[in-house]
């Protein structure tokens, strides 16, 4: 085995080792139903699911872990289960089941914003509306001397 599968398996481990402190304990097939796959991508795939205890229709997206794991990967489900935003996709909860990461969110029936930008041309004023949701909630936590030069 060479040193750098060596290196590369140290690092995924540490990941994983990482992973498990923020990820919720558990059985997620215990408290999910999957309905049908929505989308296959690169890193894993995404499933239409219901909550079985309230009847909400959510995503799993399970992302595979078996190939090398990026660090950016702790970084972003951190933020994701962070930060709440009412005109974002926000993040449920996460399960590492396996050699795959959970991460369950909210639904969104007509699909990400990279899917509707790619099969609609958007006019000027629906850019600007959409931009502005989604720094609405920044701009309103912080007063207007505290955001100078971050946005």
């Amino acid at each position: 085995m060479s040193t750098n599968t060596d290196e590369t398996k140290e690092r995924n481990e540490e990941i994983i080792r990482e992973l498990r402190n923020i990820v919720s304990q558990g059985d997620p097939n215990m408290k999910y139903t999957k309905i049908s796959e929505i989308s296959q991508g690169c890193s894993g795939t995404v499933y239409s699911t219901v909550k079985m205890k309230t009847g909400l229709e959510v995503v799993i997206k399970q992302i595979n872990l078996t190939e090398e794991i990026r660090k950016e990967l702790i970084t972003k489900l951190s933020v994701l289960q962070e930060k709440k935003h009412l005109n974002i996709v926000n993040c449920l909860d996460s399960y590492l089941v396996g050699d795959e990461l959970w991460v369950i969110m909210e639904y969104l029936a007509v699909g990400c914003l990279t899917g509707i930008i790619n099969k609609h041309c958007f006019y000027e004023n629906e850019i600007s509306a959409v931009c502005r949701e989604a720094i609405l909630d920044y701009v309103q936590k912080y007063p207007k001397n505290e955001t100078k030069g971050h946005l």
